[in-house]
C-alpha cells in the first residue's frame, strides 16, 4: 500500500490488524523512490484499465 505519511500508514495497519484470523502485521516506511523507473510504467497501465 502507498500512504501519504507515517500515521496513515499505521491507521491502516491497524485496521488489518482488526481482521479476524490477522495476528500480526509488518510495516516498512520507505522515504524515497527506489523503483521509480518500474513503478510509473505499472500505474500508468492500472490508470488506462
Amino acid at each position: 500500500m502507498v500512504a501519504h505519511e507515517a500515521d496513515d500508514l499505521y491507521r491502516v495497519a491497524g485496521r488489518i490488524l482488526d481482521i479476524d484470523g490477522v495476528e500480526q502485521t509488518t510495516t516498512s516506511l520507505v522515504m524515497r523512490k527506489l523503483v521509480d523507473f518500474r513503478l510509473a510504467p505499472l500505474l500508468e497501465k492500472l490508470a488506462e484499465e
